[in-house]
């Protein structure tokens, strides 16, 4: 079935992506080792409040995805990604979707910047719009649920020999729909405020693992996996 907002966000998903994907720097950013592009595989698990207006509910996501950074300049680096994903919303106000498992998909694109770079610190703040789009059946009947995200983050990033700490805070905005048998239900995100710590290690000169953690308006845990090419 295909829904009447679907066909207004999936442009302006296209035009986010077009404006941040242009040409990358050609120069060497010494604070990445010296290399252009970072890619890094996630898994994730996260929980948000959501506002339907005449109720709130506790939506669950979890899943795996990319992301795909230019990190050659430290001004500005655009980047994409995208993956997988599960979600269920705790909604005694729906009994067809309450409790009921979605699976689908997430894409988006942004932009980072390292402001006022000094080795060993720098003053990372990031710009992200996403795109998720989830579906399921729960006794014969479909349940879909779409939203998109724009966030922006803003903190120091610490580097000392092969740790690279960061800690700040985050502001956030959903807008979605749920359709139950195509019946719309809308909702956005309650706290639209957080913070975040994200602690990475060196394994070898390229490689790295890291622990990110955000609490607040969307809490959650991601294990990430990298390597900077």
């Amino acid at each position: 079935m295909t829904l009447p907002r679907r066909r207004v966000r999936a442009p302006l998903i296209a035009a986010v992506v077009m404006a941040v994907a242009g040409p990358a720097s050609a120069h060497g950013y010494q604070g990445e080792r010296g290399y252009d592009v970072d890619l890094r595989i996630s898994g994730a698990h996260a929980q948000t409040d959501l506002d339907y207006g005449n109720r709130t509910v506790e939506h669950r996501t979890s899943g795996v995805g990319f992301q795909l950074f230019e990190v050659g300049n430290p001004q500005i680096q655009p980047g994409l990604f995208g993956g997988w994903m599960r979600s269920r919303v705790d909604d005694p106000g729906s009994q067809v979707a309450d409790s009921t498992r979605l699976s689908g998909y997430y894409i988006g694109a942004g932009v980072r910047s390292h402001l006022f770079h000094r080795e060993p610190v720098s003053l990372l703040g990031e710009v992200r719009y996403t795109w998720h789009d989830v579906d399921g059946s729960s006794n014969g009947r479909e349940v879909e649920r779409e939203w998109t995200e724009l966030q922006a983050r803003l903190g120091p990033v610490v580097r000392v020999g092969p740790v690279r700490w960061s800690v700040g805070g985050y502001l956030s905005a959903i807008d979605g729909d749920q359709y139950v048998n195509g019946v719309r239900d809308g909702f956005e995100q309650e706290r639209l405020t957080g913070a975040y710590t994200q602690l990475d290690l060196m394994v070898d000169r390229t490689g790295y693992v890291g622990l990110h953690a955000d609490t607040g308006g969307s809490a959650g845990v991601h294990m990430v996996f990298g390597r900077i090419f």
